[in-house]
């Protein structure tokens, strides 16, 4: 974790080892899954979590789901990244998105929700 040196008080330090000895095999799944090579995906964790260095104030108060699901953001984010740079990463639209979406009725969607929630 040579980010460390990055940091200033010892409690920030703590903080970045816990949250990557917590959260850096979820980011790594989540970063694999998207470049499917295991370089890229250290590489990308890697980004995360400078990353998550540069934005610690706001990073380091959350917790839980909401701690990993930002990790995991930030770590398919930073993988894309890097396939962006080296030209293997072209957003392609999902395939019959357009009928879902002309399909969809969102008041039976509101509808749904509100008898699930009583």
């Amino acid at each position: 974790m040579l980010f460390m040196v990055m940091l200033d008080t010892v409690e920030d330090k703590a903080t970045i080892s816990k949250i990557y000895e917590e959260y850096h095999l979820s980011c790594y799944h989540a970063a694999l899954a998207v470049t499917k090579n295991p370089t890229m995906a250290e590489d990308a964790v890697h980004n995360t979590f400078l990353a998550v260095i540069r934005h610690k104030d706001e990073i380091f108060t959350l917790t839980g789901k909401k701690m990993r699901s930002k990790l995991v953001i930030i770590a398919k984010n930073k993988a894309i990244d890097i396939l962006r740079a080296q030209g293997k990463y072209t957003a392609e639209p999902l395939s019959g998105m357009e009928e879902v979406a002309d399909n969809f009725d969102l008041s039976t969607y509101v509808e749904n929700k509100e008898s699930d929630a009583h």
